[in-house]
């Protein structure tokens, strides 16, 4: 693995498409089941004369996602299959979350995040500067890679800083031979800003990432609304009596994507455990 990535960054793999704006999320909700994700700039990568396709179908988890399947290889071949998100615009220095669901039929999947200065080459950040977790498994930090059961929703958290002079990002997923991927509720933010409105992000924080029948924000904004959504994709509206602390008890033991939505109309997304 250490080699193949090692060539990609070598031969600086060329991308032309126009990048995305930031914070970015995707349900792929929308999107036609068995439409090609090409077009929208899901890239699907195998080596030369492997055959594969990428498209929208429902996943194992039950909603609509993003699929890529490598089908067949040259038997005497190399047998690379890579995954990539759309470009999305970036500022270097900046601190950047990544939450992304992800589904396989191979038990290991390794995650780069590729960056570029001009939108046309871009190269893979170093390891060692890209902090990872998954909700489920292991993950090797030497490879940035997890190891987990086979067809089973997996949550993982990218958080690194875009390296200086880049101006664009994209998420890069590998797995190795005849094999599938599928990726759902994708959320990338700057940690430095909010969705909306220019407020710092440390402005709202939460009091813990592990909670029981409740969770508190520290910040000294409103809180208008909170959304828990789980690894089916499935929403909870929290309450609260003081837009601070706010209910989880109704939430099942698992690992959740929260939206919190500001009164000035900013919005940041946490992810947490309920426990």
């Amino acid at each position: 693995m250490k080699k193949t990535l090692l060539i990609l960054c070598v031969l600086c793999v060329s991308f032309a498409q126009a990048q995305l704006s930031l914070p970015f999320t995707e349900d792929f909700e929308g999107k036609t089941l068995d439409a090609p994700t090409a077009p929208d700039d899901y890239v699907q990568e195998l080596t030369t004369g492997a055959t594969g396709t990428s498209t929208y179908i429902t996943g194992v988890n039950g909603t609509q996602v993003a699929s890529s399947s490598a089908l067949t290889y040259d038997p005497d071949g190399v047998k690379n299959h890579y995954f990539r998100t759309p470009a999305l615009s970036c500022t270097a220095g900046n601190s950047y979350t990544t939450v992304i669901d992800v589904a396989s039929s191979s038990k290991k999947v390794n995650f780069r995040v590729i960056t570029s200065t001009d939108g046309g080459v871009f190269d893979a950040m170093e390891v060692d500067d890209v902090a990872m977790t998954a909700s489920i498994g292991t993950v090797n930090d030497v490879k940035d890679q997890t190891d987990m059961p086979k067809n089973t929703p997996n949550t993982v958290t990218l958080n690194f800083d875009v390296p200086a002079g880049a101006t664009q990002l994209r998420i890069q997923m590998y797995v190795f031979g005849v094999n599938s991927l599928q990726i759902d509720n994708i959320s990338i933010t700057d940690d430095n800003v909010l969705s909306v409105g220019g407020v710092e992000a440390n402005a709202v924080k939460l009091q813990s990432n592990l909670i029981d029948d409740s969770l508190t924000f520290i910040s000294n904004k409103t809180i208008s609304e909170v959304i828990a959504v789980n690894l089916t994709g499935g929403q909870t509206v929290l309450s609260s009596n003081d837009g601070k602390t706010f209910s989880t008890s109704s939430l099942n033991a698992g690992v959740y994507i929260l939206k919190a939505s500001l009164s000035n109309g900013a919005t940041q997304s946490f992810q947490v455990i309920k426990q």
